[in-house]
């Protein structure tokens, strides 16, 4: 239990933290944009149980898709992982100088993230709700690999007193968006 309590103390300073680095420009909004678009697969396995995508330990094929909106001011997203599914929308707000993205999954779990690039990694902080109220917070880490071919997602946070503890998924991109082709 104290490791428990120790652990989420850790977690609530590292999002507790100033917001340094998070601002962003419609240059980076680009640059993401040109990075999540296309379609994807990956390998995912569950840290904790999820409403409607599967249950602590499940290892599924996960698919993606980020289609750019024809005016390229947002991402539409698409989300299918187990038994669930998931759609989003990113975009760059320039009063605020920052990449948001809204998500809402088929269970009813909503995301809300906030996205900036460090270095050749792309960080993203997620506020996470999920049906029933429960809160939680998590960081990615995102690394492109391969000339953009390849995404390793690094995930750390809690949700409720469930802790996600470096969850990692590989993606790899098959293809460009049904928009694009």
């Amino acid at each position: 239990m104290r490791s428990v309590s120790t652990l989420a103390v850790l977690i609530a300073v590292l999002f507790a933290r100033p917001v340094f680095g998070q601002e962003t420009t419609r240059a980076d909004f680009k640059k993401r944009c040109s990075l999540m678009e296309g379609r994807w697969i990956g390998d995912v396995t569950w840290n904790i149980d999820w409403p409607e995508f599967g249950k602590k330990g499940d290892k599924v094929t996960a698919y993606f898709e980020g289609r750019v909106t024809e005016d390229e001011n947002a991402v539409v997203t698409k989300f299918f992982g187990g038994s669930g599914s998931e759609t989003g929308l990113v975009y760059y707000d320039a009063a605020a100088k920052r990449i948001h993205g809204n998500f809402v999954s088929s269970g009813g779990t909503v995301f809300r993230l906030t996205i900036w690039p460090d270095g050749d990694k792309w960080i993203e902080t997620v506020d996470v709700t999920l049906p029933d109220g429960t809160k939680g917070a998590m960081k990615n880490v995102l690394v492109f690999a391969d000339d953009g071919k390849t995404l390793t997602i690094h995930r750390n946070g809690y949700v409720g007193d469930d802790v996600v503890n470096d969850q990692k998924d590989v993606w790899r991109r098959v293809g460009k968006s049904k928009a694009t082709e």
